[in-house]
């Protein structure tokens, strides 16, 4: 799991990269809007989450090996949209 959301963007920009590396610019572009798509917070976390999780039933995660980082994201993700209440 990622500490804080300045780590899982961090991922993501490299992942990005990665994707430009190998000229997967559909998939590239997707993790830009979703970064992109809001200054609100949840929002972003939001399409952030959806887009991983797509992401994550192609085989670019096992091509870029981030298989493991993909799964910490996306439970990063989970905790920090998941209501107050239900926090661990």
């Amino acid at each position: 799991m990622f500490a804080n959301n300045r780590e899982l963007f961090d991922f993501i920009r490299s992942l990005v990269e990665k994707l430009d590396t190998i000229e997967e610019n559909q998939w590239s572009s997707s993790f830009k809007d979703a970064m992109n798509i809001s200054f609100m917070p949840g929002e972003v976390l939001g399409e952030l989450r959806g887009t991983l999780r797509n992401f994550k039933e192609t085989k670019f995660p096992k091509q870029l090996n981030v298989e493991t980082e993909i799964e910490a994201a996306l439970e990063s993700l989970d905790e920090a949209l998941r209501p107050r209440t239900m926090r661990s």
